[in-house]
């Protein structure tokens, strides 16, 4: 009996010999196993037939029922069929790209590391390396001199003194003035508009804002003049009235002795803390008094009306004369001793009563 194996079984190497006319063409085929192996029934080449799927490989192909096998990988694409080993020519492409990519990404770092790394580390040692005589002197803190400390002083007791003004006597009287002024004025001019009040009503009201304006100008020279130095003229007073005791060079213009001077310092303190209050005061003269028809003709026109406000515009004006002229009790009564609070003082009182009237609508 004749063993039959599969096609994997027998060895591919074989020849066809032909033994007579009568015979068909019979192979030459030794078995793995040694002996005689029956010839199969059809001629087909065992490469030809094709492998059960197996479980193993999940890419096995199954052929159709026509028995032929649909083109798979390079054959699909009507390519030869390449090499073991070979590869095609988009992974070629893919491959190329990678390698551009690699290098100008290489290239790029290298730049960056020598712009950041190296370039700076280059200068730093030339910088290093410069000669000495090359290099920018870098000199100590110059020592100030006993006049400049001097100034320093000067401008720092400015401070003290400052709060220590701002509590006295003739500061009082001067914001109360100011603060009756303005409240005064602003009456006037709603009186204006407001319905039911009288032309009578409203001169009265521009005859006391007027009063109190002379009155505020009184006292600010009042309260410059309670802290004049002892023995200094009206050049050097007017003097001190233009100097400007945030500059420093300004100041630096004083002797030393003056720098010390305590009076010096109070009365350039008192002038500083005037500025802004005595320059809103000064408007009401070309706001109103000139510019205002009814205040007008009630500050130059109206005998009845100047008797309210003369003796304060009187007082005014001798304050303001050279020699300027003043009420020794009034002088007496600034440089007195100041209150110990803010709030002991006569204008904040006012102030708070006219704010509590304006908000109950009084």
């Amino acid at each position: 009996m004749v063993p039959q194996y599969d096609d994997d079984d027998i060895i591919e190497n074989y020849d066809e010999v032909t033994t007579s006319a009568e015979q068909s063409p019979a192979r030459k085929v030794s078995s793995a196993q040694g002996g005689p192996v029956q010839r199969p029934t059809k001629q087909v080449k065992p490469s030809d037939r094709l492998r059960a799927p197996s479980t193993r490989s999940p890419t096995a192909v199954v052929a159709p029922a026509g028995g032929e096998v649909p083109p798979q990988g390079d054959a699909a694409s009507n390519e030869p069929p390449r090499p073991k080993g070979q590869i095609s020519a988009k992974q070629a492409k893919l491959i190329w790209i990678i390698c551009i990519g690699i290098c100008v990404l290489g290239a790029a770092a290298v730049g960056a590391h020598y712009i950041f790394v190296v370039l700076p580390a280059k200068q730093n040692v030339a910088q290093n390396n410069e000669p000495v005589r090359n290099r920018p002197v870098q000199t100590p803190p110059r020592e100030k001199t006993p006049h400049e400390k001097n100034v320093e002083f000067f401008m720092g007791m400015l401070a003290k003194h400052r709060n220590d003004l701002y509590r006295s006597r003739g500061w009082d009287e001067f914001r109360y003035a100011t603060i009756m002024m303005e409240d005064k004025r602003d009456k006037a001019f709603a009186s204006k508009s407001q319905a039911g009040s009288s032309q009578a009503e409203q001169d009265q009201l521009w005859a006391e804002s007027i009063h109190w304006f002379y009155t505020a100008m009184y006292w600010s020279q009042v309260f410059q003049q309670a802290y004049v130095p002892d023995g200094m003229g009206s050049i050097q007073i007017e003097g001190l009235r233009q100097l400007d005791p945030s500059d420093f060079n300004a100041v630096a213009s004083l002797t030393d002795d003056e720098l010390k001077n305590e009076q010096i310092q109070r009365f350039v303190a008192a002038f500083m803390i005037l500025g802004n209050s005595i320059s809103n005061v000064k408007k009401f003269r070309t706001d109103v008094i000139k510019n205002e028809l009814r205040a007008q003709f009630v500050h130059s026109d109206s005998p009845e009306h100047k008797k309210i406000f003369q003796q304060a515009k009187d007082l005014s004006s001798a304050a303001e004369q050279d020699p300027p002229a003043f009420d020794e009790k009034d002088l007496e009564y600034a440089k007195g001793p100041a209150f110990e609070t803010i709030g002991d003082m006569k204008w904040n009182k006012l102030q708070i009563q006219l704010d509590n009237e304006k908000k109950g609508g009084g």
